[in-house]
């Protein structure tokens, strides 16, 4: 397995706590946090997700039992 050294990992992974439980109510969405040359920067907060994209990064389908627990929990229907 490969490992990579990301820069600012510590303060990109703090900045993405604050602004996930600031949005605690969305419940499931997502963050844009942008590297700059002072740091991490918020882009943007999403309301959702690209489901696409961790199944594209995990080679796995998303509708786990335990995915489709939560978004029961939510009020989702699915």
């Amino acid at each position: 397995m490969l490992r990579a050294n990301l820069p600012h990992w510590g303060s990109r992974r703090a900045l993405n706590e604050k602004v996930a439980l600031i949005h605690a109510p969305n419940r499931y969405g997502s963050t844009d946090i942008a590297l700059t040359e002072d740091g991490p920067v918020v882009v943007e907060v999403n309301n959702g997700c690209a489901f696409e994209l961790m199944q594209l990064a995990t080679g796995k389908g998303f509708l786990t039992d335990d995915i489709l627990g939560f978004f029961h929990g939510c009020g989702v229907k699915v």
